[in-house]
């Protein structure tokens, strides 16, 4: 994931629950983020956006705090979020388990 401009501090508006791109790394709960409800009519998105353009204030802390956070990632740090997932949810298999016996 390119960070580039998270770290600049240009605030991001995503699919609410989405999980991909920049909803994997910020959180709309810690400020980092704004989420919308991308289902919604075109002219609600739109109203939404309009209102958040009209406050400078908020924009400026969600970008503030999502170059932060974008700050903060590293490949290293998410391959190890990754594995700690996967090890979580796959049980360990060692060639002494049954698993590896035929």
């Amino acid at each position: 994931m390119s960070c580039g401009l998270l770290v600049a501090g240009a605030p991001s508006i995503f699919n609410r629950g989405g999980a991909v791109g920049a909803g994997d790394v910020l959180s709309a709960d810690r400020g980092e983020a704004i989420e919308l409800d991308m289902s919604q009519p075109v002219d609600v998105i739109a109203d939404n956006v309009i209102m958040l353009l009209s406050n400078p204030g908020k924009l400026a802390a969600v970008g503030a705090a999502a170059a932060v956070r974008a700050r903060a990632w590293t490949q290293t740090a998410n391959a190890a979020a990754l594995a700690a997932m996967i090890e979580e949810v796959v049980p360990e298999k060692t060639p002494s388990s049954s698993a590896w016996s035929t």
